[in-house]
């Protein structure tokens, strides 16, 4: 694949998930291969459902992260070589049926920090990046649709009646620290469009809201516009900020009481806005841990006693 301007595996490494359905023999080759060599690990997904009688659903995984361009160059080529190509109805040349039961899901984590770090992208911030963003590169149907999946919802923008880009984006710019944290626990285990569930597993954080993709040249593009954003959005100033702050965050107090009593009348009447009461610390979003880094930076008292879980 095409170099990205900026070096996203200088500071990321990259993960596919690559749902789809292709014919018989195809599918075949594919149960041919050895992960330890191609780094192609296929797997099966019981939610697909099948569009065409002599075909196969399957989903085929990077084994190991990406961590280099030469590895992403090999990875897709191997697919290539294994998978080949069959034509569409239309005569193009296509590596799987159109199956909207499919989708495509990139993980991401820092190369050279903790995945913990990666809950900097789980912040209203992020979110009107990334959707402002997406919804500038792809407007085609099945990329809309995904707006509305079961499997990769956002409840701030999901059922909305009018599609249209600048009324999306004017609901996610409205997008509230609060709305974020409703928006995490009103979604069931991994079906959010950003699962965070993965920084637990281990397995960087997972970007769900891509639909399938049937070729070679489209795996590409979807590629590089997803290298391209994340390099755009770790450069910005107040990105690096709030990196810095995250920072603060788990050197100073994750593993440290928060002495609620000592916060001031205002500060008071957010905590119970966010409902900081009923989650442990572990629950909390990106934008919630950012919060409170900078409240314990303003002052300090709020740093309490050594604990041995995130508790409050």
């Amino acid at each position: 694949m095409e170099k990205t301007k900026s070096n996203f595996y200088d500071t990321f490494k990259l993960g596919v998930e690559i749902e789809m359905e292709t014919p018989d023999a195809n599918y075949k080759k594919l149960c041919d291969t050895d992960p330890e060599e191609t780094n192609m690990l296929l797997l099966n997904d019981c939610s697909l459902r099948s569009t065409e009688e002599t075909a196969k659903l399957c989903e085929l995984v990077c084994f190991q992260p990406i961590a280099t361009q030469e590895e992403e160059d090999n990875f897709f080529k191997a697919m290539k070589d294994t998978l080949g190509t069959f034509k569409s109805n239309s005569g193009k040349n296509i590596f799987a049926y159109k199956n909207e039961s499919c989708s495509t899901h990139i993980h991401f984590s820092f190369k050279n920090r903790e995945d913990k770090f990666l809950w900097l992208f789980d912040s209203k911030d992020f979110e009107w990046f990334f959707f402002k963003e997406y919804l500038n590169k792809f407007t085609s149907d099945k990329f809309m649709q995904r707006l509305n999946n079961e499997y990769c919802k956002n409840p701030n923008i999901q059922n909305m009646p009018n599609k249209e880009k600048e009324t999306i984006m004017k609901k996610i710019r409205n997008v509230t620290i609060k709305d974020i944290d409703d928006e995490k626990r009103n979604v069931e285990g991994k079906y959010r469009w950003i699962n965070t569930e993965t920084i637990e597993g281990g397995t960087g954080l997972e970007i769900r809201i891509f639909p399938h993709i049937q070729s070679y040249g489209g795996m590409n593009q979807l590629i590089e516009w997803f290298k391209e954003t994340l390099v755009k959005y770790i450069e910005r100033r107040n990105v690096q900020t709030r990196l810095t702050l995250l920072e603060y965050y788990y050197a100073k107090c994750a593993n440290k009481t928060f002495p609620k009593l000592k916060l001031n009348d205002y500060k008071q009447l957010v905590w119970q806005a966010l409902d900081l009461d009923s989650k442990r610390k572990n629950q909390w979003s990106g934008d919630i841990r950012l919060l409170m880094a900078k409240w314990a930076k303003e002052q300090p008292a709020l740093i309490g006693k050594e604990t041995n879980q995130e508790i409050i």
